[in-house]
């Protein structure tokens, strides 16, 4: 059954796919999916006609796209209990170098209903301040299509 109303920021997940499981940010305090495009511009000399016609013809640009990317950022908290460790496994998946499968959609469909990519980590930071909980930041990028999937049965 499809979510109605308004969603609440809590049932945006993110999380990364490890041996066909979807794991999502454990204790993940924020998250966003920054979807960006590249664009270009095209002018083109505007006719005699185009330009007595209309006193601004020639100052519209066209855009036209050249690329999109998804960019996902995250914060939580660390926490040392399985299988919430996130912070290890992200860092380990950092310090390989290698591309992770990153997932993200609304909770209760995650396995139904949801956006998978190849991704790889630009930034990993923890943060500890004297007498606070210690919190993490991710920021992945895409490499390669972003696919919305609708899994059998979703």
């Amino acid at each position: 059954m499809a979510n109605t109303g308004i969603q609440l920021g809590e049932d945006l997940l993110v999380g990364v796919v490890q041996t066909n499981n979807f794991l999502a940010f454990g204790h993940s305090t924020t998250c966003k999916i920054s979807n960006k495009s590249d664009t270009k511009d095209i002018s083109v000399k505007p006719t005699l006609i185009d330009k007595a016609a209309a006193g601004s013809a020639g100052l519209w640009k066209k855009k036209k796209v050249t690329g999109v990317s998804v960019t996902i950022t995250a914060d939580g908290l660390v926490c040392y209990d399985e299988p919430e460790e996130a912070y290890s496994k992200l860092y380990a998946a950092w310090l390989s170098g290698s591309e992770v499968t990153a997932r993200y959609a609304t909770r209760g469909e995650q396995t139904a209903t949801y956006n998978e990519g190849q991704f790889v980590i630009t930034q990993l930071d923890q943060t500890g301040d004297t007498g606070d909980n210690s919190t993490y930041s991710i920021t992945l990028e895409n490499t390669g299509e972003v696919k919305s999937v609708i899994a059998a049965g979703g």
